[in-house]
């Protein structure tokens, strides 16, 4: 789906074509430049006067005879004195010095010396000396008494500043009015298209953004910053997948330091809040590599240590994309939604909070935009004695009841209330420099709320009305592998009920996608669940029994074939009212079967397995060599199941001189001891599993004879378990080849419900 157009940018009356034409001129060091510290946001830093490249002696001899001339100039010839003479002291850097520049710069105003060079430098000086009433008239007057562009680019940019004292809004939208003002006289002033284009997004008008954003990408010095605003406004407007390429284009002009923060989380991804369970994924070749280059002493055998095995770049890449997958609402699509958020964060803290000295998220109150994004509500109180608890109370404030609340400084509170979290966070800033500190009470209170959770993205949803259970199997040939999933949806009584009174056709939709080691999507399969899907519809389309129990869960099969090489295959499944589960597995997928060699594939469990004829209303995804199949998912059978199906494949049987395989299948049960544990899947069992089970008596033996032209034979077995009692069990598959006395097996587990 494309973008919506957008025909005008709002305050412009000029068409969005001549609109997007225009340039600007660049006011702040784009993300990635040499300058890494500087943010992509405006700062307050006064332009470069006369002065600032003397020495201090040079400096001061220059104060001196620029002096003697202004003493003997009439007063009427004296404003260029008087402009000078307001740069050198502004050069020094001294304190006591601004007021005197303050009053030259006012003189030379006076009369008439470059009056708007002198007028805008008066304001500037005027606002870093925090004489905000002063100098936003100054800026005003400027606009007013001389209708020049760049006078408007520089009130827009004092508003700009100013609003991101306390993130007001209202001083927000008017630096958007003076930037659109400055282009309706200059449509060729670049300045002002940047500084609208960080107003809008400070703004959030991310449609107005996507508009702009485009154009500063085609400048060389703005192409970052114009591919990150656009980026986290596309990710924002809802167009993830525009999002992602064009953070991608932004990250690789960036600095090594921006792409750690963006790519590796720095700062906010340590190995305090990387949970110890990604390290269980991560191949221990690699582990053990990175402590011995990280620790010294270490040997093979020692314990690694997470924290030390992070400092290692391939291990810290590894670790952060598996933190991502785990955090990942919906792991089918090709774009993290949540990464997204997180990247769109740091756009936002970076304009919001960013300065020529500091990225925004370096701030304290940056991090928290990262970490808990934008607060639902802020209140500001300026230094006084003491302010009114209760009032905040009643508004919403939600402290530590240790909190401390500081007097005679500025305070700011920010309250998040959403999905169940309520709770507010406390700033300070001693130096009314806009400087904000968390007290050391909330300090405390975010280190702890970080390490449970780095990152807070409020998007928890209702609780899905129905189970999941998600099971794959394995099919190798010659030539590639077959991966099959098997998916049952188990409805409760809420979820059939809601769908039986809205009368829906399609019950639940599954999205199947498959990823390779590189987290590129290679397959995406989506399709509808109806009323067909149910077990117990399926088992009546084939004319088998219908399972006895009180599940009936609603089925589904996927499959794909694959090249040798590691996997992550992802599930998302939403159901009609748009409750949501997800689910996803790694898979290693070997190289193809060699010639000759005999084996069996993963056994595929079954609640039915029938001859199919078209006639029959059973949906293709069900229906394997003229055979229709009822995966079970789940490997859970109702308490009155009368037996267990298994499909398998086994490759590579011996023919005889008449062209034919014999072979041999038995098929035993065993009951898994109390405290065992036997992984799902099916494969051959350790000797420590092994020694978990016990027969029970159930042995079926299977003499079959069958010709196959690729050395693929086919089979289905059905395995009585009437007399089972209700409990966990493993099924074995055996198969002897009796020409060649070859043996292949392997092992299921199931469970035999209590109902």
């Amino acid at each position: 789906m494309g973008v919506p157009p957008v025909t005008s940018v709002p305050g412009l009356t000029m068409p969005l074509r001549t609109f997007l034409r225009l340039g600007f001129v660049w006011l702040a060091c784009a993300l990635g430049t040499p300058a890494a510290v500087a943010s992509i946001s405006m700062d307050s830093t006064p332009p470069e006067v006369e002065g600032t490249r003397l020495s201090e002696s040079d400096r001061f001899a220059r104060i001196d005879s620029l002096t003697v001339v202004y003493d003997d100039a009439p007063k009427s010839g004296r404003g260029l004195s008087a402009y000078r003479l307001g740069q050198l002291y502004l050069s020094t850097g001294l304190r006591k010095h601004r007021r005197l520049a303050l009053d030259f710069l006012e003189e030379a105003v006076r009369l008439g010396y470059e009056p708007v060079a002198a007028a805008q430098l008066r304001a500037v000086t005027a606002q870093n000396m925090r004489y905000t009433s002063d100098a936003s008239s100054w800026f005003e007057s400027v606009v007013e008494e001389h209708d020049d562009p760049s006078g408007h680019v520089m009130l827009g940019r004092f508003y700009f500043t100013e609003a991101k004292r306390q993130l007001d809004d209202t001083l927000f939208r008017k630096a958007k009015h003076a930037f659109i003002a400055a282009a309706k006289i200059d449509s060729t002033l670049q300045d002002a298209w940047y500084g609208l284009a960080l107003s809008l997004f400070a703004l959030e008008e991310y449609a107005s953004v996507n508009q702009v954003a485009p154009r500063l990408a085609e400048w060389d010095q703005t192409r970052a910053a114009g591919l990150f605003l656009e980026g986290a406004a596309r990710a924002k407007t809802n167009y993830s997948h525009q999002a992602q390429p064009l953070f991608t284009a932004a990250l690789a002009t960036s600095s090594p330091e921006v792409r750690d923060v963006f790519l590796h989380g720095d700062g906010f991804l340590n190995s305090d809040n990387l949970p110890d369970q990604l390290m269980a994924q991560i191949d221990p070749t690699l582990l053990i590599a990175a402590m011995r280059q990280h620790k010294q002493g270490w040997i093979e055998g020692d314990d690694v240590e997470f924290d030390v095995a992070l400092q290692d770049p391939s291990v810290r890449k590894i670790a952060v994309d598996l933190y991502w997958n785990w955090n990942n609402l919906h792991p089918t699509s090709a774009v993290n939604e949540r990464r997204l958020r997180f990247w769109t964060r740091l756009v936002m803290a970076d304009v919001l909070f960013g300065t020529d000295n500091h990225r925004g998220w370096q701030s304290e109150p940056g991090q928290t935009i990262v970490r808990w994004g934008r607060p639902d509500f802020m209140i500001y109180e300026p230094p006084s004695n003491g302010i009114d608890m209760e009032d905040w109370i009643h508004q919403g404030v939600r402290l530590s009841q240790s909190e401390i609340i500081p007097s005679q400084v500025a305070l700011w509170v920010w309250t998040y209330r959403r999905d169940g979290n309520w709770f507010s966070l406390l700033f300070q800033d001693p130096t009314y420099q806009a400087n904000w500190r968390t007290t050391s009470k909330t300090s405390e209170n975010v280190r702890a709320m970080s390490r449970a959770q780095p990152l807070t993205f409020f998007d928890t949803k209702q609780e899905p009305r129905f189970r999941l259970a998600f099971r794959t199997a394995s099919f190798p040939s010659a030539r590639s592998t077959k991966v099959e999933s098997y998916v049952a949806i188990t409805p409760d009584s809420r979820f059939r009920a809601s769908a039986d009174s809205a009368q829906v056709e399609r019950l639940a939709s599954v999205e199947w996608a498959i990823f390779d080691e590189n987290n590129e999507r290679l397959e995406y399969v989506q399709r509808d669940v109806t009323a067909r899907h149910y077990r117990s519809n399926l088992h009546a389309a084939l004319g088998q029994p219908v399972p006895g129990g009180r599940n009936d869960p609603l089925l589904s099969q996927l499959g794909a074939a694959l090249q040798p090489g590691q996997y992550r295959l992802a599930l998302d499944v939403s159901g009609f009212d748009g409750s949501h589960r997800a689910a996803e597995v790694r898979l290693i997928i070997p190289s193809p079967v060699p010639p000759g060699l005999f084996v069996l594939s993963e056994l595929q469990l079954a609640s039915a397995f029938a001859p199919y004829h078209p006639s029959q209303d059973v949906p293709t995804e069900f229906v394997k060599y003229a055979y229709g199949i009822v995966p079970a998912p789940s490997a859970v059978y109702p308490s009155d199941a009368s037996a267990v199906y298994v499909y398998f494949e086994a490759h590579n049987l011996l023919t005889g001189a008449d062209g034919k395989t014999q072979f041999n299948v038995t098929y035993e049960v065993f009951r898994q001891r109390i405290g065992t544990s036997i992984g799902r899947g099916s494969r051959e069992l350790t000797e420590k599993e092994l020694a978990g089970i016990e027969p029970v008596g159930l042995t079926f033996v299977e003499e079959s004879t069958g010709v196959s032209a690729d050395g693929i034979v086919i089979k289905a077995g059905q395995v009585d378990i009437v007399a089972l009692a209700p409990g966990r069990y493993v099924l074995k598959v055996e198969v002897v080849d009796l020409l060649s006395e070859r043996v292949a097996r392997r092992y299921v587990p199931f469970l035999k419900s209590r109902r």
